[in-house]
């Protein structure tokens, strides 16, 4: 959209030559969305002079915290959106949260079981749900309709991305379907 451009550094280093970008400022960003300006700030300062530029190695050790913040801000414009039920990285919290603590009372409840009643196999597999939670809590964010529809188109770019096809490419920036 013109705010940005990114170029490719000659990678440096005898033996393992790692690359880097540099991004340069082309615009006034005060019309973004708020993650965006979140994460322009965080690359460039709050008032950048057009044609600044700052290395990705620049960026390393300082960049997290505005990160972080962006992500939260995105996270609120998802839900904002009704693409979203509930901030992902809320959910996410939750259901780890919930598998945490029923994976320790369930731990607690095959040890009282086991003591008191010898029977403690009955409920060997409450630790698992437990489990279950906490391993598929990443999976938990719950899209609307609208939100799995914007989902899958993005899958169909990258599917016309990755797959390659030059026509297809070709004919989609030709009909200017991506604007």
């Amino acid at each position: 959209r013109g705010y940005l451009e990114i170029k490719e550094v000659e990678a440096k280093g005898l033996i393992f030559k790692k690359p880097d970008w540099t991004f340069v400022f082309k615009k006034n960003f005060d019309d973004l969305l708020a993650y965006e300006r979140i994460l322009m700030s965080g690359i460039f300062g709050n008032s950048p002079e057009i044609g600044k530029e700052v290395s990705l190695a620049d960026l390393k050790g300082i960049f997290a915290d505005d990160m972080r913040d962006a992500t939260k801000s995105a996270e609120k414009q998802l839900v904002t959106n009704k693409y979203y039920r509930t901030a992902p990285g809320t959910a996410r919290a939750r259901w780890l949260g919930l598998g945490v603590v029923l994976f320790i009372f369930s731990i607690l409840a095959v040890v009282v079981t086991a003591k008191l009643t010898h029977a403690g196999l009955a409920v060997l597999s409450l630790p698992l749900v437990g489990l279950l939670f906490v391993f598929g809590a990443k999976n938990m964010p719950s899209r609307t309709g609208k939100g799995t529809a914007i989902y899958r188109r993005g899958l169909g770019f990258r599917k016309l991305f990755t797959d390659q096809e030059a026509q297809r490419a070709k004919f989609a920036e030709d009909k200017n379907i991506f604007y």
